[in-house]
């Protein structure tokens, strides 16, 4: 894989908590759409904005950050081009921003199914916050 393109996509990273499941979420989505550079520059935008504007990201609107009802504070960002739709579920703790668990949204008329996505992401969160008491 060529990594140069990859680079300030990983730069942005270090602004951020990153558990290590997401990193496995992350080889999985750049193994499946090797050298995309659109999704690339999309999720470098989301995550330019989301450490920008944190909490207030949502204001952004539905189609690029929300709030998940009944998460228990766990936010979903959309990572869309043309070919793809991607999400990262993350929540706000008191160190910063997490990133917890991405996975590709399902495509043609079918909604983002977050049932097995939010079970998996609190699991790591609950995980994560045991470990950082």
């Amino acid at each position: 894989m060529d990594n140069t393109i990859y680079e300030s996509f990983y730069q942005l990273l270090v602004q951020f908590e990153i558990l290590d499941q997401f990193w496995e979420d992350i080889e999985y989505l750049f193994n499946k759409r090797r050298g995309d550079k659109k999704l690339i520059t999309a999720f470098e935008t989301r995550l330019r904005q989301l450490a920008d504007k944190r909490e207030r990201a949502i204001l952004l609107g539905r189609s690029a950050f929300e709030l998940l009802k009944k998460s228990e504070g766990i936010y979903s960002m959309h990572v869309d081009t043309n070919e793809v739709n991607y999400r990262v579920l993350y929540s706000f703790e008191k160190g910063g921003t997490i990133l917890i668990h991405g996975f590709f949204e399902r495509g043609g008329k079918r909604k983002t199914n977050y049932s097995t996505a939010i079970p998996a992401a609190q699991k790591r969160l609950k995980s994560w916050r045991e470990n950082h008491e």
